[in-house]
């Protein structure tokens, strides 16, 4: 009797732990699903519509995003971006190619993405004590 209680118990934890990992997973490979690790105040992101938007109050750390591209996307790449302090940095990264972009202080410009081509690329935004900032980044 008390082997099967324990072979139920396995089995139920088996279970539990596979099911976690099953939205773990899920939850990470989702499209465009936002990342953050760092400390940020008062922190709002969405993505949607073919636009990541972030605003926060303080920002110090990162926030990225791994999404797939069409052609026409990445020739209607624009950022808007406004902060009253610190620095923010945009990289885009898809496999050895990378650029960064300063978008401290007021940035507002349509970036070049002759360097990619269509397929999962990740946006990620640095911080480093940034204050007041509202970002939109925008392929539409």
């Amino acid at each position: 009797m008390k082997n099967k209680k324990l072979t139920v118990i396995v089995i139920v934890a088996v279970m539990v732990v596979a099911a976690i990992i099953a939205i773990i997973a899920a939850v990470l490979t989702r499209q465009g699903m936002p990342l953050s690790s760092g400390v940020f105040v008062n922190q709002n992101f969405r993505v949607a519509d073919d636009t990541w938007r972030l605003t926060a109050v303080r920002a110090s750390g990162n926030s990225r995003i791994n999404y797939s591209f069409t052609e026409a996307n990445l020739a209607a790449m624009n950022v808007n971006s406004t902060n009253s302090g610190g620095n923010i940095t945009l990289t885009f990264i898809q496999g050895d190619t990378e650029r960064s972009y300063d978008i401290s202080g007021a940035f507002t410009d349509r970036i070049n993405m002759s360097d990619f081509k269509p397929g999962k690329i990740r946006l990620r935004l640095d911080f480093a004590d940034a204050d007041n900032l509202d970002i939109e980044i925008n392929w539409r």
